[in-house]
């Protein structure tokens, strides 16, 4: 197996700068954090190539929600064709993602892939959001996920093909809950953790282990909680102890 710590170097980097979430709602002055556009572009678009999702969708430098269907295509094809083969298409997609990081400097990669910034770059607001939480989703998945992921990467697979019908009613949900004009931090934060909850404990139940449930519901939670900043509170964190039971 290919060494994992360059991996992890990555996504260790990342973590620690992406610790502090700007909100547009709350902030109206530009993002603090750099980013040079013109590394940032050539950049993107060899991580689509070298991850192998260059031809399973349109505009994907731009348009956040057909990265993410990329994304999945490239782990449900490689299950569907050659389940012994989707390992390395996951690797291949982790060590893509080290390699953008690295080309684009990793003190401009909170400045990059930031909403803000994004959407000054002439981003949609919808993709800038997005954006940053494909890769902030991403890195935490190659990076401290990692073995597990790798270990249980056929049965994420399995449930992205066979549950989408449930994971869409949870994400649903989780919207219907945030986008209420009435709906309190408080609400907005509890959903939050039935989201991420609930997905976790799926994705779990399908691969039978607590590991793989806790950290998809880390996956998740860092997903969404760009959308609900305010949430960043440790009563609102994934608890491994939820997951005790799914085995």
């Amino acid at each position: 197996m290919k060494s994992f710590f360059a991996l992890l170097v990555a996504g260790v980097t990342l973590s620690l700068i992406n610790g502090r979430v700007i909100s547009i709602k709350d902030n109206l002055l530009p993002s603090v954090y750099p980013c040079d556009y013109s590394i940032f572009s050539p950049a993107l678009a060899t991580f689509m190539t070298d991850g192998n999702i260059q031809n399973l969708g349109t505009n994907l430098t731009t348009n956040g929600s057909n990265l993410q269907k990329a994304i999945n295509l490239l782990i449900t094809n490689a299950y569907t064709t050659d389940q012994s083969t989707t390992e390395e298409a996951f690797y291949q997609l982790c060590a893509a993602q080290k390699t953008f990081y690295g080309s684009i400097g990793y003190q401009n990669i909170a400045g990059c892939l930031n909403v803000l910034n994004l959407v000054d770059y002439n981003y949609t607001l919808a993709d800038a959001y997005l954006f940053e939480q494909i890769f902030t989703s991403l890195n935490y998945q190659c990076s401290s996920a990692f073995r597990i992921n790798n270990a249980h990467i056929n049965d994420y697979a399995f449930t992205l093909i066979n549950n989408a019908t449930m994971m869409a009613a949870i994400e649903s949900n989780f919207y219907g809950t945030i986008n209420l004009p009435s709906t309190t931090d408080q609400q907005k934060c509890a959903a939050l953790k039935k989201y991420h909850d609930n997905m976790g404990k799926l994705f779990g139940g399908n691969g039978k282990s607590s590991e793989f449930a806790f950290v998809t519901c880390e996956q998740y939670a860092l997903y969404m909680l760009i959308k609900v900043p305010q949430c960043y509170s440790q009563q609102y964190y994934c608890n491994f102890n939820d997951f005790l039971n799914v085995n």
